[in-house]
């Protein structure tokens, strides 16, 4: 089936997106700041101290300025603890260290462990991102940065919110926790936990993830995107879902480069514009050329008012036209279809969606009702869901069972078939038609006809044969009905295949 998977092409906005808004997070690059224990430096207007404060503690107002190394904070307030290093600042928090920058209602940071605490109304920002938060820790010893009860990265394109977030350098990873979301003007992703390793320029996510588009949506629990190579993977229950189309698998894997996609393991495609489900182990889409392949016990099941059509190969190949509209199902190698009305074995089948044709190739035989048709090609034309019209090419053959003992037979090189109200009304065989029939009235067997000519015209009324108009050369002989036996009850070339015919849709997976 035709299966879109463009929408794929969101992961690239993405992680752009990600590496570079994550990427300008503080970075400390003084040499020895990580173990160097080193004394916070400050300035105010006034400096007090009180047994209130605490001990060793002295309050500093008035355009108050901290700094240690290269990193500076302001606030209207600060309670200064000289013995362990640290301080707690009140009012206008803003600290800056490069290119970041960031405000908050209050702050504790610890000088000897290098952590800054900033707490209500945070905001932090670099030159392409805003980060907004209530609770936001900064470790500079070992450049990691986390908010815990929520926060929002902003930038130009997207905008990326959750209940957790971290960056962790020493890993080269950010990590988004629980609630995770993120929008931008094409999708929207919503997930438990995002992971991006910008080393490898690889993000993972796991639990329940949900990407949405005003054309499509994928689901899966765990899956990852790899930026360089343009490919990305989704296991777990993964679901694509477009207007008309959902894919399913344990796995799906896209390439966007060659525009190939996989899916692994327990794969189903169901097209509602079709009515069609398609099921199997294995399957493969080209996005270039529009084909998809399907193996691994393929089962193609088209519904139609609880009757549905079951057919089965080893290899299941979707291919569009030029203007991608009309779909054909090309079927190869150990061919089986079932349906109640008609049934079908070949080696080789072709199944015009658009026009309800289908051809079936290679030692092909098809049945329905009492009947068994074979040729060397079976073309059979499908309309509201029933036979229309059949076409049997070279060596063509009708049989019609009558009792265990006793067929009907027509034979010729090639014959039409034709039906109304999905019952075989009309048979023309045309060059070197042969026909055996068995004439019974009130149930009694009057005799056996068996007739040449070179065109023959048959026409049934319900299952019975209403009359035969034989053509060019006629000729025609009525046996006494215990004159024939054996083989002179067969015209040549008889076979009857019924043990091949699948009885349920459970036996087009029976090799014979």
């Amino acid at each position: 089936m035709k299966l879109k998977y463009g929408m794929l092409l969101f992961l690239a906005a993405f992680f752009i997106f990600t590496q570079k808004t994550l990427a300008q997070e503080v970075v400390d690059t003084t040499e020895s700041f990580a173990t160097d224990t080193i004394p916070i430096q400050y300035k105010a207007d006034i400096l007090e101290s009180d047994i209130a404060f605490g001990t060793g503690v002295q309050r500093l107002t008035g355009n108050v300025m901290l700094w240690q190394r290269n990193v500076t904070m302001l606030c209207d307030t600060a309670y200064f603890n000289r013995t362990n290093n640290s301080f707690r600042g009140v009012g206008n928090i803003h600290l800056s260290k490069d290119s970041m920058n960031i405000y908050a209602d209050t702050l504790h940071y610890f000088g000897n462990e290098k952590i800054g605490q900033f707490r209500e109304n945070v905001l932090m920002t670099d030159s392409v991102m805003t980060l907004t938060t209530n609770k936001f820790d900064f470790d500079l010893k070992i450049n990691k940065g986390y908010y815990f009860e929520g926060g929002k990265i902003v930038d130009s394109t997207a905008s990326l919110q959750s209940l957790e977030g971290y960056y962790l350098p020493n890993d080269s990873l950010y990590l988004f926790k629980d609630s995770v979301e993120l929008h931008n003007e094409k999708y929207s992703m919503y997930t438990d936990t995002l992971k991006y390793n910008f080393e490898i320029e690889r993000t993972f996510f796991f639990g329940p993830t949900n990407i949405l588009s005003e054309e499509n949506n994928l689901y899966c629990e765990n899956g990852w995107y790899d930026l360089n190579q343009d490919v990305a993977q989704f296991n777990e229950n993964a679901r694509y879902t477009n207007n008309s189309q959902i894919l399913k698998g344990d796995s799906l894997y896209y390439n966007r480069k060659i525009g190939i996609g996989k899916a692994f393991r327990n794969v189903e495609l169901s097209d509602s514009l079709e009515n069609v489900i398609i099921n199997g182990q294995y399957g493969y889409y080209n996005e270039k050329n529009e084909t998809s392949l399907l193996t691994g016990m393929p089962l193609l099941t088209q519904i139609s008012d609880g009757d549905s059509l079951f057919l089965h190969a080893d290899t299941l190949l979707s291919i569009y036209d030029s203007t991608g509209t009309y779909q054909t199902v090309l079927a190869f190698h150990h061919v089986k279809l079932f349906r109640h009305d008609y049934q079908a074995k070949c080696d080789s089948m072709v199944y015009l969606m658009q026009d309800s044709i289908l051809l079936f190739h290679t030692e092909p035989v098809m049945w329905f009702e009492d009947n068994q048709v074979t040729a060397k090609t079976i073309e059979m034309h499908i309309r509201n869901r029933k036979i229309h019209y059949f076409k049997l090419t070279n060596s063509a053959f009708i049989i019609t069972m009558e009792d265990s003992t006793k067929f009907d037979q027509v034979k010729g090189r090639d014959i039409h078939g034709y039906f109304t109200d999905g019952q075989l009304s009309k048979v023309e065989v045309r060059s070197s038609a042969e026909s055996l029939y068995y004439v019974i009235d009130n149930d009694m067997l009057m005799g056996v006809n068996k007739a040449e000519c070179v065109d023959m015209d048959i026409y049934f009324v319900g299952k019975t044969v209403d009359s035969i108009v034989f053509k060019n050369q006629p000729k025609a002989t009525l046996y006494p009905p215990l004159q024939l036996s054996g083989n002179d009850l067969l015209l040549s070339n008889f076979l009857w295949l019924n043990h091949l015919r699948p009885k349920t849709k459970n036996d087009i997976f029976i090799r014979q």
